[in-house]
C-alpha cells in the first residue's frame, strides 16, 4: 500500500532494474491480471502494479462521487445551454 495525497493506493512491485508500470484499464484490478505477464517483465525491470483510484483495494475519497456529478452537470449545461435547448 502507497499513501498518496490523499488516497492509499494498493500496490505491489516486484523486479530490480528499471522501472516499468502496468496499468490496468479503468473497471480491472491488479489482481485480474494474468500473472505471467508481470513476472516474466520482472527479470528484465522493475515492475510496478497498482489498483487505480476506486478499484480493488485502493481508496476512494468521500467528495469524489459530488466531483463526478458536478463535472456531468457541467458538460450537460454546456451541452444542452450551448445547443440552444435550455
Amino acid at each position: 500500500m502507497a499513501h498518496v495525497g490523499d488516497i492509499n493506493i494498493a500496490c505491489r512491485t516486484m523486479g530490480q532494474r528499471d522501472p516499468i508500470a502496468l496499468i490496468m484499464d479503468c473497471s480491472s484490478t491488479m489482481d485480474m491480471r494474468d500473472p505471467r505477464l508481470p513476472d516474466g517483465l520482472a527479470a528484465k525491470y522493475r515492475v510496478i502494479i497498482f489498483d487505480s483510484r476506486g478499484t480493488g483495494n485502493t481508496a476512494v475519497p468521500p467528495e469524489s462521487s459530488l466531483i463526478l456529478a458536478q463535472r456531468i452537470n457541467a458538460s450537460w449545461q454546456v451541452q444542452f445551454n450551448g445547443a440552444g435547448h435550455g
